[in-house]
C-alpha cells in the first residue's frame, strides 16, 4: 500500500520497508520517471506496486496536466500545486472516491 502524507507531502511505499518520496522533488518528467525506475528495482516492488505508485503520482501532482502534457518536459512547482487550492480539491476527489482501489 502507498500512502499519501499531506503533513510534509510525500508518499510512503512499503509498509515494511518504508521508503519516503517526496513529492516537493518530483519538477520534472525526468525526476518522476527516475523515482518509478529506482524504486520498480526494489525487490520488494511488485508489479502492483509500481501502478499503484504511477496511480498516485497521477492523483497527486495531475502529471499531465502539470508534468508532461502532449509529450512536453514541462518544469513546475510541485510545493506550489501540492499546496494550491486546487491541487487539494484534485486529490480530495481521488481519495473521496475510494482512491485507486
Amino acid at each position: 500500500m502507498i500512502a499519501f502524507h499531506e503533513s510534509n507531502l510525500t508518499l510512503v511505499v512499503n509498509e515494511a520497508y518504508p521508503y519516503e518520496i517526496d513529492l516537493e522533488e518530483m519538477n520534472s518528467s525526468g525526476e518522476v520517471l527516475d523515482m518509478i525506475a529506482q524504486i520498480s528495482r526494489k525487490t520488494w516492488a511488485t508489479n502492483e506496486m509500481i501502478g499503484e505508485l504511477v496511480k498516485m503520482l497521477d492523483h497527486t501532482l495531475n502529471l499531465q496536466a502539470n508534468v508532461c502534457s502532449f509529450g512536453s518536459n514541462k518544469i513546475f512547482d510541485p510545493t506550489k500545486w501540492l499546496n494550491s487550492k486546487k491541487g487539494k480539491k484534485y486529490r480530495q476527489q481521488f481519495f473521496e472516491h475510494g482512491g485507486w482501489r
